[in-house]
């Protein structure tokens, strides 16, 4: 009797102890804010162009009430709404354009389909949106604020 409340002892410390020491899960990466494209890999060359070549900065904008806002420095802009799903390490963000009938407006958005896609957040390589299956390029943007 006299080894067994030690034992028990021991044993009921280490099941609390590891009660209390759980996994850390890492928070996701903070979409909402001003994101600028960094640089974008054309399938077509099989190269990667910096922001720096291009002759206009592009930008996503995405608010607190799941809206989001694509422009570029020469004025053309387009918006719509998004949702933010996990799988994984990794974060999709799924954007639901509106419909644009402005064809200025209707390059914007993306070569597969018009209306909806998504792109992927993470922290070791940001955003990225990935038109390359529709032979269109892979971009990916920075947080800027």
């Amino acid at each position: 009797m006299k080894f067994l409340f030690p034992f028990v002892f021991l044993l009921l410390t280490l099941f609390i102890a590891s009660c209390q020491r759980k996994d850390q899960v890492p928070s996701p990466p903070q979409l909402i804010g001003k994101w600028q494209l960094n640089k974008y890999y054309s399938g077509w060359t099989g190269k990667y162009v910096s922001a720096q070549e291009l002759p206009y900065k592009e930008y996503y904008q995405f608010d607190q009430d799941s809206t989001f806002k694509k422009y570029r420095s020469n004025g053309v802009e387009t918006k719509g709404s998004y949702s933010m799903k996990e799988l994984g390490e990794v974060y999709y963000i799924y954007l639901t354009y509106v419909s644009e009938t402005d064809l200025h407006k209707q390059s914007l958005q993306r070569s597969c389909n018009a209306t909806e896609w998504d792109m992927q957040l993470s922290t070791d390589i940001g955003l990225v949106q990935d038109d390359s299956p529709c032979d269109g390029p892979a971009k990916h943007y920075q947080k800027v604020d």
